[in-house]
């Protein structure tokens, strides 16, 4: 009879370790999803502001391409506006030496 209670207690042991364990794992899954949670709201938040970001660097890339081309068309017509006045300058100064 006393190796039955031995025995029935040790069962019993064993029944509640495994239940402690199970809860156990269970908690720690529990606690695990909650930081596995937040750590990824964290990480969308930062792509998004990246996302973002991205898109006003591109907007502002679009309008210096814009600029540039207003300046580089500006440049050309300035510069053959000079060569006008350099025409009109050289015929001038040939016309004075030949008068």
């Amino acid at each position: 009879m006393t190796i039955e209670i031995t025995f029935a207690i040790s069962v019993l042991s064993i029944l509640v370790n495994i239940v402690m364990a199970i809860f156990t794992i269970s908690k720690s899954s529990k606690t695990e999803n909650k930081q596995d949670t937040a750590t990824l709201t964290t990480v969308i938040v930062k792509l998004d502001m990246l996302s973002s970001n991205l898109a006003e660097i591109k907007s502002q890339m679009q309008d210096n391409k814009k600029e540039s081309k207003e300046f580089a068309e500006r440049l050309i017509k300035l510069e053959q506006n000079i060569k006008v006045v350099e025409n009109y300058i050289y015929k001038d100064s040939i016309g004075e030496k030949h008068a």
